[in-house]
């Protein structure tokens, strides 16, 4: 399992692709919006919409920078803050690995902050279907100084 991602809250998305593009030549040349059904901390939330946009050329290392923005108040990130490092991402490969990782995060007595299912991507995927993913962002803050956020691209093999 490898960190795929890095993902960061900003509060303008625009102004943030900006500064990125004059510091560091970015090129967020793939942006998405989205709803998002789940828990988030012991809150049921259903419909939150996020923006997205993805450099994945900047990074040395890593596949993937996110920018991600909500004006929603129901979201985690409207409670914490405008700005900050949200998470690493890992991408699962299968739902044994998925089920791994969460084991041992909960064996370490990780909390969740989010446990979701995205859906209604502006963004389909190469093969033309609909985009949907399953995450669950376990609270490592305090201990790594960032979160972590777990992904099952197969949705089919997911439980909420």
């Amino acid at each position: 399992m490898k960190i795929k991602q890095i993902a960061i809250r900003v509060p303008d998305i625009n102004e943030a692709k900006l500064i990125l593009a004059k510091l560091f030549n970015s090129n967020f040349l793939i942006d998405d919006n989205l709803k998002m059904d789940g828990n988030f901390g012991d809150e049921n939330i259903a419909g939150v919409n996020l923006d997205l946009s993805f450099d994945y050329e900047v990074l040395n290392g890593a596949d993937e920078l996110e920018l991600i923005h909500t004006d929603s108040e129901d979201h985690w990130h409207s409670k914490l803050g405008r700005g900050f490092l949200s998470h690493f991402g890992v991408y699962c490969e299968s739902k044994s690995e998925f089920d791994s990782a969460c084991s041992c995060l909960d064996g370490m007595n990780f909390k969740k902050i989010q446990h979701s299912i995205s859906y209604d991507h502006s963004r389909p995927n190469s093969d033309g279907t609909e985009r949907s993913y399953f995450d669950i962002i376990y609270n490592t803050q305090d201990k790594l100084g960032f979160n972590i956020k777990l992904t099952l691209k197969d949705i089919e093999d997911a439980s909420f």
